[in-house]
């Protein structure tokens, strides 16, 4: 189930919905105003997170703070 970002065209508020189906995108108003005209914002898909250690770029990162404990740290004690 998607999450779409709103913008309504009459106050200019701007809202998040998580859309469930076609049909319930169709009845969608504003939270604000209530108003029916609303236009979908273009988003970026979010990225999804990440654990210590479980990439390379948590790696090529560490040595930049205090140590962290993971065997491949740079900055041990």
């Amino acid at each position: 189930m998607p999450m779409y970002e709103y913008v309504c065209n009459e106050c200019g508020h701007e809202f998040e919905k998580l859309i469930r189906s076609p049909e319930e995108e169709k009845e969608l108003t504003c939270p604000q105003c209530s108003a029916p005209r609303l236009s979908k914002k273009l988003s970026l898909p979010a990225r999804p997170m990440e654990t210590v250690g479980a990439t390379a770029s948590a790696a090529e990162a560490c040595g930049q703070g205090p140590p962290c404990g993971a065997p491949w740290c740079r900055r041990q004690g």
